[in-house]
């Protein structure tokens, strides 16, 4: 199972630390959750975990070698897409709508293996069932909305959708414009390249704040990220700083472990952009 299993309604009610300000010092915030500033190691508790880990330290490597990391996890660059991620998800609402269960009104099982193929993924089912388990956050042996989107995502980390590589492929690449011949891919062209971006600028927005790409995200990692000049701007008036706060923090670490992983990460995210399992 995933690394969001063990602490869910079953952590002690905390005490609040109070914690300094670097960028304002000798003035005091407001009172922090001691969880919140939990320093405990973190180790991924499954096979896709780690996957996902090995993964974004390869992107950022690729980045770092390439010149690319500061300007592709800029705030600013990330935010701007927010419009496009917003799109890219509709395209993978319609998809999910047509595979869930009539009556539970969910993604099982079955029907996921299903939604999986109409993006053209051929993995076995023990890897599905991987997968699946790893994205299924509430533990309830389905995927919502929310989830299904994550599920995409890990997949795609991965590389086992097909469709979403050749999108992603560079414009030198002879095979990136060739549409996929398979006729049950459910997505086009178009849409599979929107939803590879997509799931590109969260990738980029999650590395912004784990620079390290160690694959988990702590309080005290982002708040010094969060008090570093971005573009010569003044601390205090970086969007970042104002994007981001003790309230987001716990919209993003909702099992209250102390730190977020990537799979956190992205199901906050899908808030911010407008993204609700609500929508239907």
């Amino acid at each position: 199972m995933g690394c969001m299993q063990s602490k869910v309604g079953s952590a002690q009610t905390p005490q609040p630390n109070a914690t300094v300000d670097p960028s304002n010092q000798g003035s005091t915030m407001k009172n922090v959750d001691s969880w919140i500033t939990n320093n405990n190691d973190y180790v991924a508790k499954s096979s896709v975990d780690k996957k996902i880990i090995k993964t974004l330290q390869a992107r950022k490597k690729k980045m770092d070698d390439e010149g690319t990391f500061s300007k592709n996890t800029n705030f600013e660059r990330v935010a701007m897409q927010f419009g496009n991620v917003e799109m890219a998800f509709m395209c993978i609402r319609d998809i999910y709508t047509k595979h869930i269960d009539p009556t539970r009104k969910t993604m099982q099982m079955d029907n996921f293996c299903r939604a999986l193929s109409a993006f053209g993924v051929t993995i076995d089912r023990p890897a599905i069932q991987d997968i699946f388990n790893e994205s299924d956050l509430i533990r309830d042996n389905s995927l919502n909305f929310n989830e299904f989107a994550v599920s995409l995502a890990i997949c795609y980390l991965l590389d086992v959708v097909p469709g979403l590589s050749a999108a992603n492929s560079s414009p030198a690449d002879p095979l990136a414009d060739e549409p996929l011949e398979d006729p049950g891919v459910e997505l086009d062209a178009t849409d599979a390249k929107r939803v590879a971006k997509a799931f590109d600028t969260v990738v980029n927005a999650y590395l912004m704040f784990d620079e390290d790409a160690s694959g988990i995200i702590k309080w005290d990692e982002m708040k010094e990220i969060l008090n570093k000049p971005e573009d010569g701007k003044a601390k205090t008036t970086t969007h970042k700083t104002k994007f981001f706060n003790i309230e987001r923090w716990k919209e993003l670490d909702w099992n209250k472990d102390g730190s977020i992983n990537f799979q956190e990460f992205f199901l906050a995210f899908q808030k911010w952009v407008g993204v609700d399992e609500d929508e239907q």
